[in-house]
Formats: structure tokens, C-alpha cells, sequence
């Protein structure tokens, strides 16, 4: 069944709430905004399937905008990393021999799109006036808030759903361009939720394009406010 199936209107003329106490909503039931502000780090684990391989990672977020995943293969360590300034991508042989290169500008929006501690809704607080709540609908099973997001509010994302209890992103949707191709209708789920420090978080996100399941994202372990060093995000220094 594809994405949008999931997702349908069970609303008509049932009065909805303004963007405002939606996000009233998401500061109270995560701690208020002392608690969400006061993340200011994650280390996370998991795996990532995608086209029937599966390969483990560990990522690491820190405010404000940075952002370091790792894969451990054969041959060493790879890495991606975004300091807040310039994006690149490191490598790590058995032999500790370290290479880097900027990253690929194909990735590189994606890449720093995740660069971010808090959540997508949460992030667009100073542009509410244009983000309008059209409907209360069900996402896979859960009631949720769908959120016509303007090009005002300066998102790649078109459309948001969230959570009817703790205002939570639980779907994104996107039209990504594809050159000379047929531009790509991308959707983000998300699900399995826990608390981090009083703050909700998702441990699986699953990735549509045109309808099609393309990736799957599980973390396996989160922690908040882990000690991170600016320099983890830096270039090693070379002699």
C-alpha cells in the first residue's frame, strides 16, 4: 500500500486548533522550553536498510548545527560530517591513515538538513504565520495534525503531520526535483517514540519515494547531552 493511503481526511467540520497551540502542545509535553533547549547533544546507534543491505552507524548531533555519522566497514572507518560551515567526508584505514574530501554536492542539502538537535516542527517556531493546520487525519493508525507548511517558512518540506497527543512530526512529505527526470514525492515516517531527557524522539524513520519503500532508519540507542567537543566535527589537523 502506498504512503498517501495512509493518510486520509476523518475530519469535515470539526473545529482545528491554530498552528500556535499545536506548538504550545509540542513545548508541554516535551518538559517546556528550558527542557527542549537544554539538549543540546546526541549520540545515537542504529541501522540502516536499504535495498536488502543493512549497515550499522553511529550518529552524533550537537547545537547548533552540527552533525557526524559513522559506518565501520572492512577496510575502516567512514565517516560524514557537517561543522556548521563545510561538509566533508573522512576515511580511516586499519592502518589509521586519514583521508578527507568535501562531500558530494548531491548529498550535501540532505546531509545538512539532519544537522539539527530539534525536530523539523519544533525548528519552524518563528514561521507560523505561514504554516496553516488543514485537517486532523490518521497517519499508520495514529490521529495527526496535518500542516500545509507555505514557502514563507523557508522548509523543504511541504507538508508536515503531527502527533494529535505530543505534536510530534509522525509524517513529512517533500517534492524533491530530478533533473531532467520526473520530480520525486518524497515521504518520511516516523515511529517507534520514547523520551530523551523528558523529550520525545524517534527511533525509526522509513523513507518513501513515489510510493515506493526505499530506506529504513532504527536506532537501537539514543542518549541525550553525551560530551562532544566541538572538534570532533573538525578536520584533523595534518603535520
Amino acid at each position: 500500500m502506498a504512503p498517501a493511503a495512509f493518510a486520509e481526511d476523518t475530519t469535515a467540520d470539526e473545529e482545528l486548533p491554530a498552528t500556535r497551540d499545536l506548538l504550545n502542545v509540542y513545548i508541554e509535553s516535551n518538559g517546556g522550553l528550558a527542557n527542549i533547549l537544554g539538549v543540546v547533544s546526541i549520540a545515537a546507534s542504529g541501522q540502516t536498510l536499504s535495498e536488502g543491505k543493512s549497515q550499522g552507524f553511529k550518529l552524533y548531533l550537537k547545537r547548533p548545527n552540527r552533525i557526524r555519522v559513522q559506518f565501520r566497514g572492512e577496510g575502516g572507518d567512514y565517516s560524514k560530517i557537517f561543522n556548521g560551515q563545510e561538509a566533508f567526508e573522512m576515511s580511516t584505514t586499519a592502518l589509521g591513515e586519514i583521508t578527507t574530501r568535501p562531500l558530494a554536492e548531491e548529498v550535501l542539502e540532505e546531509f545538512r538538513l539532519d544537522a539539527n538537535v530539534d525536530s523539523q516542527f519544533f525548528q519552524l517556531r518563528d514561521h507560523l504565520e505561514f504554516i496553516e493546520v488543514v485537517g486532523l487525519t490518521d497517519v499508520k493508525g495514529e490521529p495527526a495534525y496535518e500542516l500545509l507548511i507555505g514557502e514563507g517558512a523557508e522548509s523543504v518540506y511541504q507538508r508536515i503531520w503531527l502527533h494529535e497527543e505530543h505534536a510530534y512530526e509522525l509524517k513529512m512529505s517533500r517534492i524533491i526535483e530530478n533533473g531532467d527526470e520526473p520530480a520525486i514525492l518524497e515521504e518520511l515516517f516516523t515511529s517507534e517514540f520514547e523520551r530523551m531527557r523528558g523529550v520525545w524522539a524517534a527511533k525509526k524513520v522509513d523513507r518513501y519515494h513515489d510510493g515506493q519503500l526505499v530506506q529504513e532508519i532504527v536506532l537501537d540507542r539514543i542518549r541525550a547531552n553525551v560530551g562532544l567537543y566541538d572538534s570532533f566535527f573538525e578536520k584533523p589537523k595534518t603535520e
